[in-house]
């Protein structure tokens, strides 16, 4: 579950996460009066552009994750952690 965040829901949600702030720092700009222009409403934002950003930015982790993540040979499967003579053997793909 903490590599589909990783992978997919952090690089989707990171471009709206990063608006927001930059958003929320320009509203307090605006109050503490060193803005003197008025900030448009959140919804006006270009919401299908940060989205577009974010599916760019989900697919281009997950290729290089697939490009990157790709040694282990076709059919191969991982034998996890295991005590043999009372030593632990470290987990591999076989």
């Amino acid at each position: 579950m903490v590599r589909v965040f990783f992978v997919y829901l952090l690089p989707l949600m990171l471009p709206a996460l990063a608006y927001l702030a930059w958003y929320r720092f320009q509203l307090r700009r605006v109050e503490a009066g060193s803005r003197t222009e008025p900030l448009p409403p959140v919804g006006d934002a270009p919401w299908l552009a940060i989205a577009g950003v974010g599916v760019a930015l989900a697919l281009m982790v997950a290729v290089a994750l697939a490009i990157v993540d790709g040694n282990a040979p076709a059919g191969s499967r991982y034998e996890p952690p295991h005590l043999e003579d009372g030593r632990v053997v470290p987990g591999r793909l076989r």
